[in-house]
């Protein structure tokens, strides 16, 4: 929805608990590439290298709608290894170096900045799927309720199944 500045603004997540702020494009790169809370922005949305929180400590935000599957190694792949191929390809035509040179120098060149894209790139994703309202899906059992890893699903999830 438009501001008066005509800047366009993002509306927040239905489970805000009353709070009525807004959230822009630049909020969620902000809160999601320094793996903060997609509501709160205070506590950290990891609790190992990869491992989402179950809740966020500060605001109690259920993380359960988070899943970016493969999400961020397809972005690390396309944005981080795909342009650094071409160094390492340049690398091979120009200097002819030998295979273990190759081991040395071109296997650390992509595969350090690959993994270290992918926290922020899943806290990115994960806060995109927090703005943009995103749940799981699943499959149904024969009563009507969605499968979750959790076991029961929140009354909002399944009401809205």
């Amino acid at each position: 929805m438009p501001t008066g500045s005509g800047k366009r603004r993002l509306p927040s997540s239905p489970d805000d608990s009353g709070s009525a702020e807004p959230r822009d494009w630049r909020w969620i790169y902000s809160v999601g590439l320094r793996g903060l809370c997609p509501r709160c922005g205070k506590a950290s949305l990891f609790r190992g290298w990869l491992k989402i929180e179950d809740v966020c400590p500060s605001c109690g935000l259920d993380y359960d709608f988070a899943t970016p599957d493969d999400g961020p190694a397809f972005f690390a792949l396309c944005f981080v290894a795909f342009p650094l191929l071409f160094l390492v390809v340049g690398f091979e035509v120009m200097l002819r170096p030998p295979w273990w040179v190759h081991l040395l120098v071109s296997l650390p060149l992509i595969t350090v900045p690959c993994v270290l894209a992918l926290r922020p790139i899943k806290g990115w994703l994960v806060a995109s799927q927090y703005v943009n309202r995103a749940r799981k899906q699943g499959p149904r059992h024969p009563g009507g309720t969605s499968t979750r890893a959790s076991g029961t699903g929140t009354p909002a999830a399944e009401a809205a199944d």
